[in-house]
């Protein structure tokens, strides 16, 4: 006899009696039905072993770990990281064991859950933090990466609803977590491209830290959105009747601004509130590569292109699988940034390369060598970046500082001149470089005046430098040496 066919009801989904099941439910939909039970198992199993547990906040525990099992759901991940997420605090706050877990579920739940927690501490945990220079907890992200995309993800996750409810916190761990957040968290949101998600933990942080700011910017943002509704929806509509009289199939959405992206901009180009707000940024999507071209050409003939603001990112993709194509056009009624790229590149840019990493678990062969590559490129990166570290040693004689950078000075005759000018030092280096070069600056008695002058920068610029707020060139450093009376040298072994 045939066994009937499981339907939402056969498997426990009962809306009426959870509706916080209920809420999960409806996000995983795009799962079949064994992996959806898979997943309600995993919440039966995990709601009855927090029973008693409540958050900080006040809510029940098990509401906190939905949350995060909903967040990895809108990123499409699998149903064994789901229920990952959803079991692996039972093994720390409970007497589950992992044969319980491979008992209940399977030896990969189990194996997930296990690992989960050894990252914990090994690679994401406050003291790694602490022991970590910049260059190896790049290189340590990529690597943890690179073993399994759901454990990086489901940590990510569950930092955002922790930081959802970061106002619970003491200011003084407030403030800690964000600086963590910042450091960590969203350098591996912005490697993965979950950008929607990178830029939440940037504004939870940059609200933490700078209250102030914030609120400006943020009621700013407001005030111009209302006053520039009317120039977008012309704009838009402009656009749209010559995108249908070429018979394209397309969208166009507005991009959020937020106070933090605009906070950053405003430092890096160090313009005003005022000038950056005169901007409008629209993404018009489409069907496929060519007709982003096309559209190029279109809107370059309509309105006219700002010089050097093009950039072809389909051709030349960024490190996290970003592709879109870039423009700024200055319209009679504002300056018009424009992001022109297919539904595919679109669904990256919002889910970054989690959509591709979980297709290549899955056995595409396309999505296999789409991440082998990427890792490829990232171990390049991580590997020049590690050169690049925080064992960096300096000796002053007279007016030379000799300073050994280990992987560069060893190079130094392949780094020539220009590429010295693209060459990063790391935040550690340049940390340790300038405290010596600032105390010489100030002994000499040389305005941050002086030394914009004499490096053909400007002040504010030297100052954002010396504290660390800017990344500077080894081609840079020299010039400000130079600037301030001494010279620069790069070697294996400072002399003693």
């Amino acid at each position: 006899m045939a066994q009937p066919k499981k339907t939402r009801d056969s498997i426990g989904f009962n809306d009426n009696q959870d509706p916080l099941l209920h809420s999960l439910v409806s996000r995983i939909k795009y799962l079949d039905l064994p992996k959806q039970e898979l997943v309600v198992k995993a919440y039966s199993f995990a709601n009855e072993k927090h029973e008693k547990q409540l958050v900080r906040s006040g809510d029940r525990y098990i509401h906190h770990l939905v949350n995060v099992a909903i967040l990895l759901a809108d990123a499409r991940m699998d149903a064994e990281g789901i229920a990952c997420a959803l079991l692996q605090d039972t093994l720390l706050d409970t007497e589950t064991t992992i044969d319980d877990i491979n008992k209940a579920f399977t030896t990969e739940i189990g194996s997930l859950c296990h690992e989960l927690n050894e990252v914990d501490e090994e690679v994401l945990g406050d003291k790694a933090f602490e022991a970590m220079d910049e260059a190896s907890l790049q290189y340590n992200q990529t690597i943890t990466i690179s073993n399994d995309i759901r454990i990086v993800l489901i940590k990510l996750m569950k930092r955002l609803v922790n930081m959802r409810i970061l106002g619970v916190m003491s200011p003084s761990r407030r403030l800690e977590i964000s600086k963590d957040t910042l450091n960590v968290y969203v350098p591996i949101a912005h490697l993965l491209g979950l950008e929607k998600i990178r830029r939440e933990l940037e504004d939870i942080c940059f609200q933490t830290r700078h209250p102030f700011r914030y609120r400006a910017l943020d009621n700013a943002l407001k005030a111009v959105a209302s006053t520039q509704k009317a120039t977008l929806e012309n704009l838009s509509s402009t656009i749209a009747e010559n995108l249908k009289s070429e018979k394209l199939t397309f969208r166009i959405h507005p991009n959020e601004r937020t106070p933090f992206g605009v906070y950053q901009q405003m430092l890096r180009r160090r313009r005003s509130f005022t000038d950056m707000s005169v901007e409008i940024s629209i993404c018009i999507v489409l069907k496929c590569n060519t007709n982003c071209y096309q559209v190029l050409g279109l809107l370059h003939s309509l309105f006219k292109p700002l010089p050097w603001t093009f950039k072809d990112y389909i051709a030349i993709p960024k490190a996290n699988g970003y592709q879109s194509l870039h423009t700024t056009l200055q319209t009679s009624e504002a300056r018009l940034k424009v992001q022109i790229r297919t539904e595919e590149m679109d669904s990256v840019a919002n889910l970054g390369i989690v959509s591709k990493w979980i297709s290549a678990y899955k056995g595409d062969e396309e999505s296999r060598n789409y991440i082998a590559n990427l890792q490829e490129n990232a171990r390049a990166n991580d590997s020049n970046s590690a050169e690049n570290s925080s064992q960096f040693r300096s000796k002053q004689h007279g007016n030379v500082i000799y300073i050994n950078i280990p992987g560069v000075a060893e190079r130094q005759k392949e780094l020539s001149e220009e590429l010295q000018k693209t060459f990063q030092l790391s935040a550690s280096n340049q940390e340790e470089l300038f405290k010596i070069l600032l105390d010489i600056r100030k002994k000499n008695k040389i305005s941050q005046k002086e030394v914009a002058k004499f490096i053909g920068s400007s002040a504010p610029r030297v100052g954002r430098v010396e504290r660390g707020e800017d990344r500077c060139t080894i081609d840079w450093a020299k010039k400000y040496a130079s600037a301030i009376g001494v010279e620069l040298a790069l070697c294996i072994d400072p002399p003693k």
